[in-house]
């Protein structure tokens, strides 16, 4: 039985492994320093996708409220890539990291919709500063 290897879809020629596609992969690393430029984070993140996750949740020193709004943003990015992965592979399409980014920002903004009884911001209010509208900051 021969194992057939899968080529990262990012573009980059390397094998798709899941710390290179979620995190070292030239394509979707753009993607995490666009949400982290996004959020204003600016910090260095391990290659390890679970250590980046621990890493990526308390960053900085968070307090709960704050962590729990940097692991959503976590998987909201991890799904988007996830997904982006599927498209390509499956239907031949392709977004690009901005794409990818708005993507990111409209399914975290309906997370936390659907998590708060009332929201008092708008869609384009949580693209300037999500972190303000969740008065986290």
């Amino acid at each position: 039985m021969r194992i057939k290897i899968q080529m990262c879809v990012g573009g980059c020629g390397m094998q798709e492994t899941n710390d290179h596609l979620f995190l070292n992969c030239g394509f979707f690393g753009q993607v995490w320093e666009m949400v982290l430029k996004w959020l204003g984070v600016y910090t260095t993140f391990p290659s390890n996708t679970l250590e980046h996750f621990v890493q990526f949740g308390s960053a900085a020193g968070y307090a709960k409220t704050q962590r729990s709004f940097m692991n959503m943003m976590w998987f909201a990015t991890s799904g988007v890539i996830w997904k982006e992965r599927n498209h390509r592979i499956f239907q031949g399409k392709e977004n690009t990291n901005l794409q990818l980014l708005e993507n990111i920002k409209h399914l975290s903004f309906w997370w936390h919709k659907a998590k708060i009884a009332v929201c008092t911001y708008q869609f384009y209010d949580w693209c300037q500063n999500p972190t303000l509208c969740l008065g986290v900051v």
